[in-house]
């Protein structure tokens, strides 16, 4: 999503990335200066989000085993720890 909004001239401080499903891994070429991805470790097909081309901004990937065990693709992001946390990271972005 990052790549297309950049692509669209969409500007933006962050973007966040909620990894719900099976998906291959991720790549970020443009766009904001910032990164964040919650992700599962050790899912089969996940791999952390990474920065190719001219992307030169910083990619946090979170592991949401870390503070949220148990918690699987289909329920990544209706867990209320992890909305929680996603907010959290968007209020310090904004600076709120």
């Amino acid at each position: 999503m990052a790549n297309k909004l950049a692509r669209a001239g969409v500007p933006g401080r962050a973007r966040g990335r909620l990894r719900p499903r099976l998906c291959a891994a991720a790549a970020v070429t443009a766009g904001s200066p910032k990164v964040v991805n919650f992700w599962i470790a050790g899912s089969a097909a996940r791999q952390p989000v990474q920065g190719l081309g001219g992307f030169n901004g910083s990619i946090t990937n979170i592991d949401i085993k870390s503070f949220a065990p148990g918690v699987d693709h289909v329920a990544i992001d209706k867990d209320s720890r992890i909305q929680q946390r996603a907010v959290s990271l968007v209020l310090a972005t904004v600076g709120k």
